[in-house]
């Protein structure tokens, strides 16, 4: 996401070459390489001419060797942080634009920086610099720089502060669609709801915030496409990007964009043809190099695979270990072509063999059969342990769920891998589950999170996991960061989100999530079962609450009992000093408005608690 989404609310440069600065990268290595032994130094390259080829880290140092040697260049502290930026140093752009807005008198929390990392003598120097800058800058440059801030923010993973800057920022498209991204990273963080708002942010309102961007222009509808893909909407990005391409074929890193799409949808061929048409164009981008070898694979063509980037290093002209220092993405496939056995597992297997993803595809389509292949790797196997367990619980039968236990054991006890990969750990966390050993399970789970895994179905374990152990507040909190209810669990989401808001004592959010589903097919069966779940807890109130407007929509003498029942609890917390006395008018008002023997007696209750309690205070 943070890849796509810096692209897409870019600060300029083309869309067409947006990987090639991977490529010019390497063979600027290579020509230090050069340089080392021996080979005549060219003369310092043209700005112009390393930002068209997007060689952004030569760029900044340039802007640094000039301003060491004292040569004043237009707005260099703005390109400066235009470079840091696409060169992903994003703390160093951040400072220099925090320098800018700081001599600017624009609102933000300065914070000094060493200087000496921007080749600047002092502090004073780099005001000064900024200083000088900022008299070059027009009015439209300073108001952009709130949002260019924001934009550093967001690459941090700091959508909290980020959303703190562009507060200040005048309303636009760019600050519309940086506001969305900062919007669905912070839900991803704390789904309570984002920092200066008072109700909390619902991915409902983010979704539809994502659809009116596709009525907009270009950059609207690549902000909307990359935002997509961050939702697991792989085919909604797909379609966006192809219709993009369709409109500007000239803009080839869409295909890349795309092809990522289809390799999520498991369309791996039509990957592989996108992948491999942009690299007969950029043939120096990581990226996509990545991205093709992943569909090799994937397909089973690990001979192509390592062949593939054998040939890679032998254009680069560079040895492995020089690609492995460029590259995170490409250090599990260059193991491969090195022959590192023993770092293979960790690295490839959660690569190639996701089980969450895996689990929700065949959850969806119920195409469970199709992971009972048995096969050699262990990503194979507990992928039919997967589907064990699933159909082992929708059927009650609990011999699938015995065999799905002893695979998930397994993979889980294998020796191949080390003790953090994150399958195993999957594995494990399933294992104990089945075995009913939670408080392991929960350890295993631990360690998922803290290895970067956020998948949903991780988040459902975890809340099953967390409500078995009575650990209700977390159960809420682990409900609560699944942003996405299409993995299979749509239909019993509901229901586990009112039940746990109510045996965590926060029967409001439940109410008000019942009511929310007003006019689907489960809001009655959903807002009975939160009534009866507040009447077992004792929270009466709440419970009448919800009664009182089940008498409304579906009168019966059920529902009259569950009515009459909890006003009497009600009455009864009031007269034991549980419930203040201020409840009462609200109780009498409610007790108004039904009818019968029972309500009769339950008003003149209420009445005499009432007195009761007038008479102790005078």
């Amino acid at each position: 996401m943070s890849r796509l989404g810096s692209t897409l609310i870019r600060q300029g440069g083309s869309l067409t070459s947006c990987a090639t600065q991977e490529g010019t990268e390497i063979r600027a290595i290579h020509a230090a390489s050069n340089n080392r032994n021996g080979t005549k130094r060219d003369s310092l390259p043209n700005l112009a001419d390393l930002l068209c080829s997007r060689n952004f880290k030569s760029a900044v140092s340039l802007l640094q060797k000039e301003r060491s040697s004292g040569r004043s260049r237009p707005k260099s502290d703005l390109w400066l942080g235009y470079c840091l930026f696409h060169a992903r140093e994003y703390k160093e752009a951040l400072a220099v634009y925090e320098r800018l807005m700081r001599v600017s008198g624009l609102p933000t929390e300065w914070e000094r920086t060493d200087c000496e990392k921007y080749s600047l003598p002092s502090a004073a120097s780099a005001e000064t610099s900024a200083g000088t800058c900022n008299n070059e800058l027009s009015s439209d440059e300073k108001e952009q720089l709130p949002l260019l801030k924001g934009l550093c923010h967001f690459a941090l993973q700091q959508p909290e502060k980020g959303l703190a800057e562009i507060r200040h920022a005048k309303p636009g498209p760019m600050q519309r669609r940086l506001l969305l991204l900062l919007r669905m990273q912070w839900q991803h963080q704390d789904p309570r709801g984002t920092p200066f708002s008072k109700e909390p942010d619902s991915w409902e309102d983010i979704d539809r915030a994502i659809e009116s961007l596709e009525e907009g222009d270009r950059d609207d509808q690549l902000c909307a496409a990359a935002a997509y893909f961050s939702r697991c909407r792989y085919q909604k990005g797909a379609d966006l990007y192809g219709s993009l391409l369709s409109a500007d074929p000239k803009a080839t890193a869409l295909k890349v964009y795309r092809a990522l799409c289809c390799f999520r949808l498991g369309n791996v061929q039509e990957a592989e043809r996108l992948t491999q048409e942009y690299l007969a164009q950029h043939p120096g981008s990581l990226f996509a190099s990545n991205l093709l070898w992943c569909c090799l694979v994937t397909q089973g063509q690990k001979e192509a695979a390592q062949k593939f980037l054998q040939g890679l290093c032998e254009e680069m002209q560079l040895r492995v270990e020089d690609l492995m220092a460029l590259s995170e993405t490409l250090r599990p496939n260059l193991c491969f072509v090195q022959g590192a056995s023993r770092e293979l597992p960790a690295i490839l297997e959660p690569l190639v063999g996701v089980l969450p993803e895996r689990l929700r595809d065949y959850l969806v389509s119920r195409a469970h059969p199709q992971a009972f292949v048995v096969a050699a790797s262990k990503s194979e196997k507990a992928l039919k342990a997967g589907a064990l367990l699933m159909l082992g619980q929708c059927g009650g039968r609990e011999a699938l769920l015995t065999e799905a236990q002893s695979l998930f054991q397994e993979v889980a006890s294998s020796k191949q891998a080390p003790e953090d990969c994150p399958l195993k750990l999957q594995c494990a966390m399933y294992s104990f589950c089945l075995q009913g050993e939670h408080q392991k399970a929960w350890a295993c789970s631990e360690r998922l999170l803290a290895c970067g895994n956020k998948q949903p179905a991780l988040h459902w374990t975890r809340m099953l996991l967390a409500a078995s152990m009575g650990i209700y507040e977390e159960a809420l909190a682990c409900i609560l960061a699944i942003d996405d209810k299409t993995h299979g669990i749509e239909e019993c989401y509901p229901c586990w989100f009112v039940r746990l808001h109510v045996k965590a004592q926060r029967p409001e959010d439940g109410f008000r999530f019942c009511m929310q589903q007003q006019g689907t097919p489960g809001f009655l069966p959903l807002l009975q079962q939160f009534a009866a779940d507040c009447h077992v807890t004792k929270q009466y109130r709440s419970a009448l609450e919800a009664f009182a407007v089940l008498e409304q929509v579906q009168p019966n003498h059920e529902t009259h009992r569950g009515f009459c029942a909890a006003a009497a609890g009600l009455i009864l917390q009031i007269a034991c000093g549980q419930q203040t006395v201020e409840a009462i008018p609200w109780l009498l008002q409610l007790l108004n408005s039904s009818q019968g023997s029972s309500v009769t007696d339950l008003k003149a209750a209420a009445q005499r608690v009432a007195l009761h309690f007038e008479k102790q205070q005078h």
